[in-house]
């Protein structure tokens, strides 16, 4: 698709939360009323990743579900534009002279009402909208929006996901949190030793939420609709002397090889905390009666 033209709404967007998804969705109405292309205009690496590269992981989201999720939200094309020190540096007029007007020739900007860019985010919403106005673009301010209690943000949802609260974090999302990657051998202690097999993805720049077991409910990329139950260890495997934290999941019911496929796991509820078990014997004993529960969970809640 041509990088010309079109609505825009621009930021990092981590986690497509309520309040991310109430911005893009007004961009994509405005662009259908235009007949023009909606786009998001976001960054990699996020930001936050550029300016602290020795922070802990903390993204809600891969560049891979962004796009998934904008697209059936109603954006045509998500634009990734690499965030390079020379951006970095770049002033806000001069962010929204060449790229927003001479690289990307927007019609029209969408963007919350805390929206800032440009060095040391000097460029606000009054400064920018004022500066594209110039240029006859026009700006439509998105108020950000409210919980129960509090704002919907992709900080409160890393908060809820470290205190072990994946529910709480899918009423901010309007979705359940999930896990997406490719599946990698693990040590291959599931399937040899304990006769459990597990599924194995690498977390990456993934947030680590409270170390545990949760239920899960996992499908193909590529298929969403085809969902299967299970459960899922995040953490260290200290019975075995892990030290990563890694995620291994355990699929119900399931026999299909699926190395190297691509697989998302929606993260449901947390059962309990990481236990260092004195034998494989106790994991085991432990890991079967997890499956139990998860399944008295997934068929009645509780």
């Amino acid at each position: 698709m041509n990088k010309k033209g079109g609505v825009f709404a621009i930021g990092n967007f981590d986690g497509i939360h309520k309040g991310h998804q109430a911005i893009i969705k007004t961009a994509a109405a405005i662009a259908k009323e235009l007949s023009v292309p909606a786009k998001i205009l976001s960054f990699t690496p996020h930001t936050r990743q550029y300016f602290n590269p020795g922070i802990p992981p903390f993204r809600l989201i891969t560049d891979k579900q962004k796009e998934k999720l904008v697209k059936e939200l109603g954006i045509d094309e998500l634009i990734l534009l690499p965030f390079t020190k020379e951006i970095a540096s770049m002033t806000w007029k001069d962010f929204v002279k060449q790229m927003l007007i001479d690289s990307f020739s927007i019609s029209h900007l969408v963007c919350g009402s805390n929206f800032a860019f440009g060095k040391n985010r000097k460029g606000n919403l009054k400064v920018i909208s004022e500066e594209l106005e110039l240029n006859s673009v026009k700006t439509t301010k998105i108020d950000n929006i409210r919980g129960d209690n509090e704002m919907y943000s992709s900080t409160a949802v890393r908060k809820l996901l470290i205190e072990g609260c994946p529910e709480k974090a899918a009423h901010i999302l309007g979705r359940n949190w999930a896990i997406e990657g490719t599946i990698v051998h693990g040590k291959g202690i599931g399937n040899s030793e304990l006769k459990i097999r597990t599924a194995n993805v690498l977390l990456g720049d993934y947030i680590r939420p409270k170390l545990g077991v949760y239920v899960v409910k996992a499908h193909r990329f590529c298929t969403p609709k085809e969902k299967y139950s299970g459960i899922a260890n995040i953490g260290k495997n200290p019975t075995v002397n892990g030290h990563e934290v890694v995620f291994e999941a355990h699929i119900f019911d399931f026999n299909q090889e699926i190395y190297s496929e691509d697989w998302e796991f929606e993260i449901l509820h947390f059962m309990r905390p990481e236990i260092n078990f004195t034998s494989l014997s106790e994991l085991k004993k432990q890991i079967e009666a997890d499956i139990m529960e998860a399944r008295r969970f997934l068929t009645h809640g509780i």
